[in-house]
């Protein structure tokens, strides 16, 4: 399983960076993505933080919140695609 978070945002209307750290608030990925040391892609308005070295027992059990977060940034038109 690839433990990552994928995020590309409508250009000129935010930036990835901006939104990561609402989506992992609370979760195991949080402290792991405020270190930066999870940014893989990266360009403009295209992310993808992966979390190899990540408890998957751990990041399974974040999965339902990532999963609600970033459909609902999609549904408000936020972001044109994500991934958890």
């Amino acid at each position: 399983m690839v433990q990552s978070i994928e995020l590309e945002c409508t250009p000129g209307r935010s930036n990835p960076d901006d939104l990561i750290l609402d989506i992992v608030d609370g979760t195991v990925l949080e402290s792991y993505t405020k270190q930066g040391t999870a940014v893989h892609f990266n360009d403009e308005y295209h992310r993808r933080w992966k979390y190899p070295h990540l408890n998957e027992k751990a990041y399974r059990r974040d999965l339902p919140i990532l999963r609600e977060r970033i459909i609902a940034l999609h549904q408000d038109g936020v972001i044109i695609y994500g991934s958890w």
